[in-house]
């Protein structure tokens, strides 16, 4: 079965990441003129600013992992649900049809649409390869 995997990037602390966090805290004192002393104290400096940003970053993959985890898991379960000569024409069509991303959410809406008939796997070239037009053929269009 086609499937991508989920890339992981590291959060890495920049300049300009830096730069933006120094310019958002200005512009909060600047917002309150007669409180930004009050507002600056509690303030965060920068580089507590991109350890909160670096967890919070590692805890939303490890959440976005497991939930593309338990949707594969879903869709394969709703896939074999499906009695054989369907789930082989469907899984076909999943393999064959590569401007679909290989993410699960792709997979459960493909298998809704069949469920709910808005899937047609019998018209022509969904389920097998189209076979090449003749040359005659594509010469006169």
């Amino acid at each position: 079965m086609r499937f991508s995997r989920l890339e992981h990037h590291a959060y890495e602390a920049t300049a300009r990441k830096s730069a933006a966090i120094l310019r958002r805290q200005k512009r909060e004192r600047d917002a309150l003129p007669l409180f930004a002393d009050l507002v600056a104290s509690e303030q965060l400096p920068v580089d507590v600013e991109h350890e909160q940003r670096r967890q919070r970053w590692e805890s939303y993959h490890l959440q976005e992992r497991a939930r593309r985890v338990r949707d594969w898991r879903r869709a394969r379960s709703e896939l074999r649900n499906f009695p054989s000569p369907e789930r082989e024409r469907l899984t076909w069509y999943w393999n064959h049809h590569r401007w679909f991303p290989a993410v699960p959410s792709y997979l459960l809406s493909a298998l809704h649409m069949y469920r709910e008939g808005r899937l047609n796997l019998d018209a022509p070239g969904m389920t097998q390869p189209r076979a090449p037009r003749p040359v005659s053929e594509t010469a006169n269009a």
